[in-house]
């Protein structure tokens, strides 16, 4: 029996599978790979399959090294950039769960649904060709709806709270680092432009910011033009907030140029991004200096 292969559709529907699998992949490791670099990985992997269905590979272990194995690091290293060895390991083992994931939820359906029976009948060449197709796509939807449900679940399991990041902050050609807290109650946002603000301490801000512009802005009775020439200068906004005894409370957050934030040999880094002064100690232990805002991270 003969089988006729359409290498473009045969392309696209690869393509569109991987594309699927590195962005569940993407979401799973928290990874900020942009949309150009998916569609270059899912191009190679679909490119991969494309070559060997054309030039076949008749030795089974060889086939499963270069098909699968040898397609799936090349993604890994264009979509997700690892930095070493054992990052690329993991990012490459996430992308197989996902790739096992999907591909096991269509196995389901077609298997223990009147999916597996209506192909079945397209492969004996009872329906159209263009049925399987519709058919195929409506197994990757399903499918699809799966993975990326677990992948929700997962990071509703993993909550943001508790963990420690790394936050670089550079100002006026100034640059610090500090320990930051992710707080899910820190809920703080600018009332003009809507922009999530964190807190850090006065102590961590002023190696970046002029000592002049703190001493203004902190001081218990903030009026007259030096207040509002250091507003100006300094682009600082003025956010309320309500605390535990003490409600209708103001914080001072000024803008700063660049913020990096590092987790897990991941970071993501925001500009123009809004730090309120604090004059207390966050953490008594001395564990981090900064609360983040849930949101900064959904940019």
């Amino acid at each position: 029996m003969e089988y006729e292969l359409y290498i473009d559709v045969y392309f696209i529907l690869n393509f569109l599978m991987d594309f699927i699998i590195i962005t569940a992949a993407k979401k799973l490791l928290r990874n900020n790979s942009s949309i150009l670099r998916r569609i270059i990985g899912a191009s190679i992997g679909s490119l991969a399959m494309c070559f060997f269905v054309i030039f076949p590979i008749y030795n089974r272990l060889l086939y499963v090294i270069l098909v699968y194995f040898v397609p799936g690091i090349f993604m890994t290293i264009v979509c997700f950039q690892p930095l070493n060895i054992r990052q690329l390991l993991k990012q490459v083992f996430f992308l197989y769960i996902s790739a096992f994931i999907l591909g096991g939820s269509m196995l389901v359906i077609y298997n223990y649904t009147n999916f597996g029976y209506y192909i079945a009948k397209v492969m004996n060449g009872e329906v159209g060709n263009l049925i399987s197709i519709k058919l195929f796509l409506i197994l990757s939807i399903v499918g699809t709806s799966i993975l990326f449900l677990f992948t929700a679940y997962k990071h509703k399991q993993e909550s943001y709270e508790g963990i420690i990041y790394i936050v670089e902050m550079v100002h006026d050609g100034k640059s610090t680092i500090a320990n930051a807290l992710m707080d899910t109650g820190n809920l703080l946002k600018d009332p003009i432009s809507k922009r999530p603000v964190i807190i850090c301490e006065k102590g961590i801000i002023e190696k970046i910011v002029k000592p002049h512009v703190l001493e203004v802005l902190i001081e218990s009775n903030m009026g007259g033009y030096n207040m509002f020439d250091a507003l100006r200068d300094s682009k600082v906004r003025m956010i309320p907030y309500n605390a535990v005894g003490n409600t209708n409370g103001m914080l001072v957050a000024i803008t700063i140029d660049s913020v990096k934030i590092t987790y897990n040999q991941n970071s993501i880094t925001l500009c123009e991004t809004l730090v309120a002064v604090y004059d207390k100690k966050l953490s008594q232990s001395g564990e981090f200096q900064m609360l983040l805002q849930p949101d900064l991270l959904k940019k």
